[in-house]
C-alpha cells in the first residue's frame, strides 16, 4: 500500500507519467478531484474559494470552469454567505490529501503532496524536471501554441507552482532533498522513469 506523489515542472511530463503508473499499478489517480472535495468540505461558493485560492497563490481556480457546470457555479455565487481564507483552504487541502493517502494505493499529482505527506510512512516523493527547451517544446505540443504563447504559459505555470507551494511552507519546490527521486525527463525516457519509480516503491 504505497503512495506516490509527483511534483513536476510544467512540461516535464508529470500527467503522462502519473497515468502510466496508475495503469501499471491499479492505483487511484489523484489530481483535479481534490478540488471537488475541498470545495464541498469548505462549504463556500466559487467567489469564496477564489479568494482563498488567490491568497494562497494557487492556480487551481483556473480549472473550475472545466469541472463544474456554469449554471451550478452561478447558483452558488448567488447564495454564498461565507468565505474561506487561505489558512482554511490550506488546512482543507491538507486534510483531503492526508485522508486519501492513508487509504494507500494512490498516485497524487501536485497539490503539495510532497510536503503534506513528508512524514507519512509508505509515501514516496518524486520530482520531474527538464531543461527549458524541452519543456517549451512540450508546452507547444500540449497547447498547440506558438513559441511566444508557450513561453508565456511556462512562465505563468512556474510562477503559480512556486507561489502555491510556498503558501504551505517557504520551500523551493525544486529542492531535490525533498524527494526520494529526482528525474530529468529530458534525458530519461518515460518508460525508464516509470521503471525507476516502480523499483523505488518495491524496495
Amino acid at each position: 500500500m504505497a503512495v506516490i506523489t509527483i511534483s513536476r515542472q510544467f512540461g516535464a511530463g508529470g500527467d503522462k507519467l502519473a497515468r502510466a503508473l496508475v495503469d501499471k499499478l491499479g492505483y487511484q489517480y489523484v489530481s483535479r478531484d481534490v478540488l471537488k472535495k475541498v470545495a464541498a468540505r469548505g462549504g463556500v461558493s466559487m467567489s469564496g474559494a477564489a479568494a482563498a485560492e488567490k491568497s494562497a497563490g494557487s492556480w487551481i481556480m483556473g480549472l473550475v470552469d472545466k469541472i463544474f457546470p456554469r449554471d451550478y457555479i452561478d447558483s452558488l455565487l448567488k447564495t454564498d454567505s461565507g468565505l474561506m481564507d487561505s489558512h482554511d483552504y490550506i488546512a482543507t487541502v491538507t486534510e483531503v490529501i492526508t485522508e486519501i493517502a492513508q487509504k494507500g494505493d494512490a498516485v497524487i499529482l501536485g497539490r503539495g503532496g510532497q510536503h503534506i505527506l513528508k512524514h507519512l510512512p509508505g509515501a514516496f516523493h518524486v520530482l520531474l524536471v527538464a531543461d527549458h527547451e524541452f519543456r517549451l517544446k512540450q508546452a507547444m505540443e500540449y497547447y498547440q501554441a506558438t513559441d511566444k504563447e508557450a513561453k508565456a504559459a511556462l512562465k505563468a505555470h512556474d510562477r503559480r507552482r512556486n507561489s502555491y507551494l510556498r503558501a504551505f511552507v517557504d520551500i523551493d519546490p525544486n529542492d531535490p532533498s525533498l524527494y526520494h527521486l529526482t528525474i530529468n525527463t529530458a534525458r530519461t525516457p518515460m518508460e525508464r522513469a516509470e521503471h525507476l519509480i516502480l523499483e523505488l516503491i518495491a524496495d
